[in-house]
């Protein structure tokens, strides 16, 4: 079983010297099945 994929943009969880907000109860973050699909576009195939 793998770890999900969440994140909580622009929110930490300890605040230090950085403008960043520290994370509330109410934040909620997002999550998602998987990781990341990227798709590079304008690559020729092999034939």
């Amino acid at each position: 079983m793998e770890k999900a994929q969440c994140s909580y943009p622009r929110v930490i969880k300890r605040a230090r010297h950085n403008s960043y907000r520290v994370k509330r109860s109410e934040d909620t973050g997002s999550c998602f099945a998987g990781p990341p699909a990227t798709h590079i576009y304008n690559i020729p195939t092999a034939a």
